[in-house]
């Protein structure tokens, strides 16, 4: 899929959890983007020197489970960076302000020729956002696939930075080889429900009984917690082609 240069309108914004804002865009032109779920577009933010050009992974859930979709709004997730200038870019706009794009890309994706017993989805923070995009697929994978299950796991410090937790619950619900796990880093939820660990995500791994024969594994956010799980994986026997990365750099 070429990438495509386009100018994207803001349509509106709106604080998820208390670090994160979720930014919904449309092309200027009116067309629609036609994207992979797990793909990502560029930003170029301006400054008083060379732009900066900056990847967030699409969230928008796609009305159909095609691997290729056309989508009419764009949804990232973004959160802060003290003093960085894309931050300072985002808090500015306002509904209306354009900014230009690059996109889509990346490999975090599925792909036809795919067939493990389960897709091992990890991510933490904002690294969620192309997991909600391919919750449709999921389920078509699902139903195609009788002995498929996917685990989904997201890492973050507390229950009120649970990003789209309310999202993959309720597919939870919906699906029942579908599991979500959250797993909380500093403050577990009062009402404890069954998808709550403790602990940091990678810390959760071992309870999965991860075995290569059977797992494809997805990793995306901080970059520390892809390198430790992805040791871990190594360990066990995971070879680099059994294990997809996406690293969110938090770049000033």
């Amino acid at each position: 899929m070429a990438l495509q240069k386009m100018q994207l309108i803001l349509a509106r914004k709106q604080a998820i959890t208390p670090s994160v804002t979720e930014y919904v865009f449309r092309r200027d032109d009116g067309q629609t983007l036609t994207f992979t779920p797990g793909q990502f577009v560029n930003l170029t933010i301006p400054t008083d020197n060379k732009p900066a050009r900056r990847s967030y992974s699409i969230a928008t859930v796609p009305s159909d489970d095609l691997d290729n979709t056309a989508i009419t709004e764009i949804a990232i997730a973004v959160s802060p960076v003290e003093g960085g200038i894309a931050t300072r870019h985002f808090d500015a706009m306002q509904e209306g302000d354009l900014i230009d794009a690059m996109g889509p890309a990346g490999r975090l994706v599925f792909r036809e020729d795919d067939k493990p017993k389960r897709f091992i989805l990890i991510a933490t923070g904002t690294g969620v956002s192309p997991y909600r995009a391919m919750l449709p697929q999921i389920r078509k994978r699902l139903a195609e696939d009788d002995r498929l299950e996917v685990h989904a796991l997201l890492g973050v410090q507390r229950p009120s930075e649970l990003l789209y937790g309310d999202d993959f619950v309720k597919f939870m619900s919906e699906n029942e080889r579908f599991h979500f796990h959250a797993c909380y880093s500093r403050e577990m939820p009062n009402t404890l429900q069954a998808y709550a660990h403790s602990g940091r995500v990678q810390v959760c791994l071992p309870e999965l009984d991860l075995t290569s024969d059977n797992d494809l594994v997805y990793l995306c956010g901080n970059p520390q917690m892809i390198d430790e799980s992805f040791a871990y994986l190594q360990k066990i026997g995971f070879t680099p082609q059994q294990v997809r990365r996406e690293k969110y750099f938090s770049g000033k």
